[in-house]
């Protein structure tokens, strides 16, 4: 999984690609620039940036239905 604000490189998505290895890229989920990062160590996102992530997991997964719809 790669993280909002840890967006990688053309080369290492084609090096996955090329191993078959799958990711779930949601560099641009959200913007971390504007608020999104705790303000005590600006290193760790806030908690409504795992949110977003949360809820875009549930979306993919559901749709690879490897996870059923569940309320």
């Amino acid at each position: 999984m790669i993280f909002p604000g840890n967006p990688i490189s053309t080369e290492m998505k084609e090096m996955l690609r090329e191993r078959n290895i799958n990711y779930l890229d949601y560099s641009d989920l959200t913007d971390l620039k504007d608020n999104g990062m705790l303000p005590f160590d600006n290193a760790h996102p806030r908690p409504e940036v795992y949110a977003a992530i949360a809820g875009q997991l549930k979306k993919d997964l559901e749709k690879m239905k490897i996870l059923q719809n569940a309320h």
